[in-house]
């Protein structure tokens, strides 16, 4: 298949659902379309060259009126100065009762957060441990104090300098103890760690266009390919995310807009759930991998 002939695409349903939610709450998930691909052409390949066909129902995305805004530090995610400090516990993060010194270990906190950073080194020294830069420019260390070959979900994640790493609940620690490294934060489990294979500046720049054509501004869609706004769309078939008005749009959005290389991320689960979280309501702690959608 080559990469100026996409495939077909179907006719577009326009009984589409008008329903309000707020920003960045969970709402039910659009259709397995990565899978409806995959059995339809046989093809599991996410680094295709065309892009992939339309889906035919605009429907099942529209009730989102936001997406998780991955540059907020201050709902959901914190630059490292904005962490929560290892040696207390932060108000801003937990709650802690009138009185209470804020050292208990049990207190709850009442809103998620998540680290995310590009890296810049990795070294295997006396520890496995990572330099990483986060979204203010700050270099930070990140120490891996037991083997990673203890944990088998690391096993599978592409720490090569470049790629974005997201760290769940993470503390601030100004010194960890380790040489070479002063401030930085300290891993204990495996399944606060996801590995994103591209920069921390194209994740931030993806939620950026998420929030222009993943969503309806005034009851309209913009087109990812030619910026025309209109009230309904094709979409991607391959992330449900990105739409566009004709098949010529969405070959410039695939080649000169990026979408090629950013459809996979948009397909992964981790990024989709953390995208459609509450980051500000608190019921019980969210680790990696997350799995299928919720």
């Amino acid at each position: 298949m080559g990469e100026d002939a996409p495939p077909d695409y179907e006719a577009l349903d326009r009984s589409i659902a008008s329903q309000a939610c707020s920003h960045g709450t969970i709402a039910q998930p659009p259709g397995d379309a990565v899978s409806q691909v995959k059995q339809a052409s046989g093809d599991s390949d996410v680094e295709e060259e065309a892009p992939p066909p339309y889906e035919q129902r605009d429907s099942q995305l529209a009730p989102f009126n936001g997406f998780a805004n991955l540059r907020d530090t201050r709902s959901g995610f914190p630059s490292f100065r904005e962490l929560p400090d290892v040696k207390g516990w932060d108000a801003n993060y937990f709650h802690i009762p009138e009185g209470d010194e804020g050292v208990s270990p049990d207190h709850t906190p009442f809103k998620h957060w998540c680290f995310l950073a590009t890296i810049r080194i990795a070294e295997q020294v006396d520890v496995t441990r990572y330099i990483v830069e986060d979204k203010t420019g700050d270099r930070v260390g990140v120490v891996f104090p037991h083997s990673q070959t203890q944990w088998n979900h690391l096993n599978d994640l592409d720490f090569a300098p470049g790629n974005t790493m997201a760290i769940a609940y993470p503390h601030r620690n100004e010194n960890v103890g380790y040489p070479g490294i002063d401030r930085g934060i300290i891993i204990f489990s495996a399944k606060v760690i996801k590995i994103f294979r591209r920069s921390l500046d194209e994740i931030l720049q993806l939620s950026d266009d998420m929030q222009i054509y993943s969503v309806k501004h005034d009851g309209m869609r913009r087109c990812h390919g030619c910026d025309a706004r209109k009230p309904d769309m094709f979409k991607c078939i391959k992330c449900g995310f990105f739409f566009y008005c004709k098949k010529d749009c969405q070959i410039h959005g695939w080649k000169q807009k990026g979408h090629k290389i950013m459809c996979p991320i948009l397909q992964d689960h981790d990024f989709r759930s953390m995208i459609r979280q509450n980051w500000n309501e608190f019921e019980d702690f969210k680790y990696f991998p997350r799995g299928p959608e919720v």
